[in-house]
């Protein structure tokens, strides 16, 4: 805009001279109107820059001119001085010509224009139009420009007479990359975070994420790179499906089918196994991950397509694109035909047609195969599949008796030959399917387990709490034992609990969470039989499953007893009005009796499952439960005259009931008023978290401590630290209660650090704190205590 301030007027100038010397010196005139004609010769000849008028530079200025010019002249410029100059150009064009492959993202047209224009709206009123010479090459779309196949075409945009072109060349399609072959040093080290190359090397299982129990479903682990060296496998799979290739972006992704611990290639995974994969760099930040896929276990080939359940048919093998001679297939079908019409036996080779009843392609060329299953194996000095021949079709046991119309199984590699469609490899010896039986196992078995395990089995306990009534969400306990299991989903309604057949003697089951427990469950007390699959989550064992029995404990099948005990006391005696022979569900009374100088501080009944329940006095002084399967009591007697000088904020101390998120759950500890709500407890101590369901979790008192507070110490649970930058958690002190956490003293994590302290001066008065979730972050974390440590009471002269 300022160049263009200059050059109206240096116009300006030249017209007033050019006025100045009418009827004058002719040749100046001359001298004037040649350069007015030069200068509008100039303009006209830019593809880029058009005026929009007739008018020439001097006359577009006349309005600023010599006040002696005449009142004509005068009117005759203060009408042309309206005009506007318009300029528009395509303004990206090296970005448009840039290398564009067909199957790449379309691209944008911008423009540079004065006056500014809105492309979009003046393509919509059909004032800039946007054309293709070949839209079978380059298809224009309003501004956007789409490839269609390799050539060239011109894309021109015109606006208000005026245009401007750009040619672009279109090129073939890209292609995928071969596979880099490299050992895990070069993975590890190579100049690629983003899977921009897919590697051919191998790993060994070097150790469990920290913390963790097994690889999980994501089939995570730690991989050796050298002595002192470990990268961090981010999911595993056998599935060469999880492996995608995006043309556009010319990157590898990892899309993990979370089959780890099903998939028979992995499940069974541990450290100091080697495996023979193909990786892709996948870091998060700065942290080097690799993802991969399995090819080959401590040299034994897996199946990359296809499963013992559900074997590919012949069709899908021969449309495969996978890079052949490197994955396998596990294929069924039947064998129509020999190596030729002359042909009565597949030859000791093992040569036949196999096809897929019902297939519409034709049979695939079995070139080769046996039953020995050690004859396909990964090599890994060639970087691929190798099928040795045997060449004892004729006489191995699992192959020798085979002909026309049998169906069989097969893992296989691709190897086509001069277009022919070829596979080879080792033919599955039939398994005789057994009949599934429901295994009966004890609540202590299941507990012993490290890893979920979709198997069904049979299990019977006590329904001794409900947590939840609507997903039927409780504890299941032995009635003998007081073993316990948490119980994540429960129902009557046998179609929540989906169960398969292997084939191999039980049942698998996929279990839908149910939301009908309040008409379709038990109560507490009762004594259930369940079929159920095991889940190991964070830690904790846990069952969901189908009620198939169900004894009331009003039936006269309901023989289960039950006996109560307290422990032995400091301070004071504790005694029971009952102990034994108890029925579920019976009241029991607990006398509390302190010694001289001292006075009860908590009562509480420990279950074998979930938390404590902390009892409430009575008006006559004395306590009471009602009977469950464990019933342990314990009494904790402190000095009737001693100062409060802390406070200790534990699942345990609030009574914290498991899951309960949205419950409000008062408490009195040590003569203070305590609010838990929206806090949860699965173990791992107190569980902070952020959700739609929930809002913001915090602890706070409601009533205001003895004296002031001098510090408040919030302790994480050991392996679940909050994560290095992560702002998740306000400690505040204040003089008045708060039931939402603000954003003060908020605790910055570092990943490494589980302790967090914030002090208070005694000359502040803080009376009142809140322990909460940060309100800017999302996610969950774990608080294992929260001691809130007090000024001592002053003594106070006589």
């Amino acid at each position: 805009m300022k160049r263009k301030s200059i050059l109206t007027i240096a116009g300006l100038f030249a017209l007033t001279i050019g006025l100045a010397s009418c009827g004058g010196n002719t040749n100046s005139s001359s001298a004037a109107s040649s350069a007015a004609s030069s200068a509008a010769s100039s303009a006209a000849a830019s593809s880029q820059v058009v005026s929009s008028t007739a008018s020439s530079a001097a006359a577009s200025s006349s309005a600023v001119a010599s006040s002696e010019v005449s009142s004509e002249a005068s009117s005759e410029s203060s009408s042309e001085s309206s005009s506007i100059t318009q300029t528009f150009s395509i303004s990206n064009k090296d970005a448009l010509t840039a290398e564009w492959h067909v199957g790449q993202a379309d691209r944008k047209i911008t423009f540079a224009a004065d006056p500014v224009i809105n492309p979009a709206a003046l393509v919509a009123s059909g004032e800039l139009v946007v054309t293709s010479s070949d839209p079978t090459v380059i298809a224009a779309i309003g501004v956007n420009l789409s490839i269609q196949k390799e050539g060239t075409a011109t894309i021109t945009a015109t606006y208000k007479g005026i245009t401007d072109s750009v040619e672009i060349t279109a090129l073939a399609s890209l292609t995928e990359p071969a596979y880099k072959a490299a050992t895990i040093a070069d993975v590890y080290n190579a100049d690629d975070t983003t899977g921009k190359y897919a590697y051919k090397t191998t790993i060994e299982f070097a150790a469990l994420l920290s913390g963790k129990t097994d690889i999980s479903a994501y089939g995570n682990f730690m991989a050796k790179v050298d002595d002192t060296t470990q990268i961090t496998v981010y999911g595993t799979s056998a599935q060469a499906s999880a492996l995608s290739f995006n043309l556009s972006t010319m990157t590898y992704k990892f899309t993990n089918p979370q089959d780890a611990l099903t998939n028979a290639a992995t499940k069974d995974l541990k450290v100091g196994d080697k495996l023979d994969v193909i990786a892709i760099r996948a870091d998060y930040g700065t942290k080097k991950e690799i993802s991969c896929i399995v090819l080959a276990v401590n040299g034994v080939s897996v199946a990359n397509a296809g499963t013992a359940a559900a074997p590919l048919t012949t069709d899908v093998v021969a449309a495969s694109t996978l890079p052949q001679k490197l994955y396998t297939y596990l294929v069924k079908g039947k064998i129509t035909g020999w190596s030729n019409a002359t042909a009565t036996d597949g030859t000791a080779y093992g040569n036949f047609y196999l096809q897929t009843e019902g297939a519409t392609k034709d049979p695939i060329y079995v070139y080769g195969a046996t039953a020995d299953a050690t004859k396909l194996a990964y090599d890994a000095t060639k970087g691929r599949t190798v099928f040795t021949n045997p060449q004892d079709f004729l006489t191995n046991a699992g192959t020798k008796d085979l002909k026309i119309g049998d169906e069989v199984t097969m893992m296989v590699i691709r190897c086509d030959y001069n277009g022919t469609l070829e596979v080879s490899g080792v033919v599955i010896p039939t398994v005789v399917a057994k009949t599934p039986v429901i295994d009966t196992v004890t609540i202590a078995d299941l507990r012993a387990k490290t890893a979920s395990d979709n198997k069904v089995v049979k299990v019977s306990g006590i329904f001794a709490k409900i947590t939840n009534s609507t997903n039927g969400n409780g504890f299941l306990v032995d009635p003998v034992s007081g073993s316990a299991i948490t119980i994540y989903g429960s129902t009557k309604t046998a179609a929540n609990l989906v169960k398969t057949d292997t084939g191999l003697g039980y049942y698998t089951g996929a279990w839908t969470k149910p939301t009908d427990f309040a008409t379709a469950g038990a109560t507490v007390g009762d004594y259930v039989t369940m079929e159920a699959v095991y889940t190991y989550f964070s830690g904790t064992p846990e069952i969901s499953g189908v009620i198939v029995a169900d004894v009331l404990t009003t039936d006269a099948a309901y023989t289960y007893k039950f006996s109560a005990s307290a422990a032995e006391a400091e301070n004071g005696t504790v005694a029971l009005d009952k102990e034994s022979n108890l029925a579920f569900g019976e009241t029991v009374k607990v006398t509390a009796t302190p010694a001289t100088g001292y006075k009860v501080d908590t009562v509480t009944v420990a279950r074998g499952f979930d938390s404590a329940d902390k009892l409430t006095a009575a008006e006559d002084g004395t306590y009471s439960f009602q009977v469950n399967v464990t019933n342990y009591v314990v009494v904790k007697f402190v000095s009737a005259t001693a100062a409060v000088t802390s406070l200790n904020l534990t699942v345990d101390t609030l009574s914290q009931p498991s899951g309960a998120y949205t419950v409000s759950n008062p408490q009195t500890i040590s003569g203070v008023a305590i609010t838990a709500t929206g806090v949860g407890n699965y173990s791992n101590g107190l569980q902070y978290r952020v959700n739609a369901t929930t809002g913001l979790s915090a602890i706070y008192n409601t009533s205001a401590t003895p004296t002031a507070i001098k510090s408040i110490t919030v302790t994480e649970t050991t392996g679940k630290l909050m994560a290095n930058g992560k702002k998740m958690l306000t400690i505040s002190g204040a003089t008045a209660a708060t039931a939402t956490p603000v954003d003060t003293d908020v605790v910055t994590a570092d990943g490494t650090t589980a302790v967090h302290v914030v002090n208070f001066t005694q000359a502040q008065g803080m009376t009142f704190f809140n322990v909460g979730h940060h309100s800017t972050n999302t996610g969950t974390f774990y608080i294992a205590s929260i001691v809130v440590e007090l000024y001592l009471i002053p003594i106070l002269d006589a």
